[in-house]
């Protein structure tokens, strides 16, 4: 959901402080399902059809984009705007950004307004203005009203066009004009019932600034930076929201044409969500927190399956074993395909949008006094948690059986994710030099844990593809020396455990 807060600048006159909240949700859309879009009978009469062409501008050094903000020049075949955005704020499900609009006559450069921060910031950074790609759009819109709210839909063509890329995409807007939010995330279900669609989580700004740089073969996590006095439900909304948005690309990119690391990344970001899921479960009460997470869980399962396959076939010498193994692989693969393509898999990331946008969670009287809590001190709170059960469960390391070494793991694993959200609240010099140490630890003993993790799976799918006790398969296997990364895991657990918690 986006909330813009609009300025409208009149060329030659003052600024008017037109004030407007705009709701909106983006979904992606294939070719075949916007064709079908008008013809299905869900929206009614179309109200608008038009052709809207808008040129993005930077410096050479791309300082607008590189500061989160864009400014374009959009015409639509009979009056041209400018649009300048500042970045977004995110924070559950909704971004706040102001906006500057000014009527420009075509083919006229653009007007870094005074009012705007591009003024400030192309005095500060210098550098001309010019040209970097246009987005091509071919735009219905629809006028609905359904259970009280009002709403408009916008259906769009599009394609972002740089001197030497093109990328078309589609996608549908729904603006809520007035009523409840609710009622947008419910018309998307209808929708998608009939047209399947995709939660959408990039701009038409960024499509156009993602080609002007190489093709990305996966999406890792992005910094999420927490800004000051943020509330501690905000701060999980964010942290939540930017796990969707990296599931979201690389499950795009999985679904034209996966690549291993895509397939990793995806997990890891369905494992950050899980992981803050935990990190703020002070203020996560109610089953419906827990079937939320039991979905992402089967969702994640499906993509486990491909990797832990990915990781062994990487690893096997030509023969038998990389060939069974491979074989398995490319199953797996099918089978995730078929998993994405199901309604569970496109409708679980709406349902978590509008949670984390809506959900009860945010209101429960039980955890009113965790949500009201200053985020620092939450998190204060929540480390410690985290390493306490590294230290309950990783005792007597060495003699552990393969489950609860598997426990262990997913515990470090959960405390570096947690410093990698929260470790930024805790700033001084000091602090920041004891993170860095404590985080090289952790990083140590997360590296043998992860051998040994790839030993165990080795040897589960060895057996399942009834390869145990060959001697390919005991040659493979003899690539692990578990003894010393047992020995060495339990170190550095003990080295961990002896760094001083930065956060205190």
């Amino acid at each position: 959901m986006v909330v813009d807060f609009v300025i409208l600048v009149t060329a030659g006159k003052a600024p008017q402080q037109a004030m407007s909240d705009e709701t909106e949700l983006k979904l992606d859309v294939s070719q075949e399902g916007l064709a079908a879009l008008g013809s299905v009978g869900l929206l009614g009469a179309c109200t608008g059809d038009t052709n809207l062409r808008a040129t993005y501008f930077d410096t050479p050094d791309m300082d607008l984009w590189r500061n989160g903000m864009s400014l374009r020049i959009r015409n639509d075949g009979k009056k041209s705007l400018q649009t300048v955005k500042q970045p977004a704020i995110a924070g559950g499900g909704i971004a706040q950004r102001r906006e500057w609009e000014t009527p420009v006559k075509a083919r006229n450069p653009p007007v870094p307004e005074i009012q705007s921060p591009v003024a400030e910031l192309l005095e500060k950074h210098g550098g001309p203005l010019k040209p970097v790609f246009d987005i091509a759009v071919h735009r219905r819109t629809w006028h609905l009203t359904s259970v009280g709210a009002q709403m408009e839909v916008a259906a769009d063509d599009a394609e972002a066009i740089t001197t030497e890329r093109r990328h078309a995409f589609r996608e549908i807007e729904i603006e809520l004009i007035s009523g409840d939010p609710a009622a947008i995330f419910a018309l998307a279900r209808r929708i998608d019932a009939v047209v399947p669609v995709r939660l959408g989580v990039l701009a038409k700004a960024e499509r156009g600034f993602r080609l002007l740089a190489p093709e990305r073969s996966a999406e890792k996590a992005e910094h999420v930076a927490l800004p000051p006095n943020i509330s501690t439900v905000e701060a999980f909304a964010a942290i939540a929201e930017s796990c969707l948005r990296q599931y979201r690309l690389n499950e795009s990119i999985i679904l034209t044409g996966a690549t291993r690391e895509s397939v990793h990344q995806a997990r890891v970001a369905l494992r950050r969500l899980r992981s803050a899921m935990v990190l703020f479960r002070q203020i996560l009460p109610g089953e419906d927190v827990q079937r939320m997470a039991e979905r992402v869980r089967t969702l994640a399962h499906a993509l486990a399956d491909v990797r832990d396959l990915d990781v062994l076939v990487a690893r096997a010498k030509p023969g038998i074993v990389h060939d069974t193994i491979e074989q398995a692989r490319l199953n797996a693969h099918t089978g995730l395909q078929q998993a994405l393509a199901e309604d569970e898999a496109r409708q679980l990331m709406i349902d978590l949008a509008e949670w984390l946008a809506l959900g009860a969670w945010r209101t429960d009287p039980d955890t009113g006094a965790a949500r009201e809590a200053p985020l620092r001190e939450f998190s204060v709170e929540a480390l410690d948690r985290l390493r306490r059960k590294v230290r309950r469960h990783g005792r007597h390391l060495t003699e552990l059986d393969e489950e609860s070494r598997h426990q262990l793991r997913k515990d470090v694993k959960k405390l570096r994710y947690g410093i990698e959200f929260l470790g930024q609240l805790f700033d001084d010099p000091k602090q920041q030099r004891q993170q860095k140490k404590f985080l090289r630890s952790l990083k140590k003993l997360l590296e043998r844990l992860g051998a040994l993790n790839d030993l165990a799976t080795a040897e589960i799918r060895l057996s399942a593809l009834d390869l145990m006790g060959t001697p390919e398969a005991d040659q493979f296997l003899g690539g692990w020396n578990k003894s010393k990364l047992l020995r060495r895991a339990a170190d550095f657990r003990h080295n961990l455990l002896d760094e001083q918690p930065f956060w205190r």
